[in-house]
């Protein structure tokens, strides 16, 4: 549970450093004493230390990341032995109770083009779809069954 009020921001007890990072500075100037914020990309070598961490957490980054298999190296390097690795994707596919939309209606047509202009700028939508963490994970780092 995060701090829902000033009173409540002051009054935290501090038991960690949390480090956020970004690659623009759109974040808030009031957080509590144990929070920063980075200027750094994803998508390049990242500034953060060798076993560094206790835990990365990162979610909502399909359509940003260029290499997945890069982005889960670069966490596993700054995680320290027995650390975790906790990251959050979706699916983007629309799907009814009935299950999927049909490709020509509007909807199943946003599918297709929304799809196409991942593939086109390089930057997959597909990570939950083709089963992208799991694998990736097992491969870079590791995978809890």
């Amino acid at each position: 549970m995060g701090p829902n009020n000033e009173r409540h921001i002051e009054t935290m007890d501090i038991v960690t450093e949390v480090i956020g990072t970004d690659i623009t500075p759109i974040q808030p100037s009031r957080v509590p004493p144990n929070v920063k914020f980075e200027i750094d990309d994803a998508n390049q070598h990242w500034t953060l230390a060798d076993e560094s961490f206790d835990l990365i957490h990162a979610r909502a980054l399909a359509g940003n990341i260029l290499n997945w298999e890069k982005f889960y190296q670069e966490a596993y390097r700054c995680l320290k032995p027995g650390a975790w690795f906790k990251i959050q994707e979706t699916s983007f596919d629309w799907r009814t109770q009935k299950g999927v939309i049909a490709e020509d209606s509007p909807m199943g047509q946003w599918n297709k083009v929304f799809q196409e202009g991942g593939k086109k700028t390089g930057r997959t939508l597909r990570i939950v779809d083709e089963d992208l963490q799991e694998r990736l994970m097992k491969k870079v780092g590791s995978w809890m069954s």
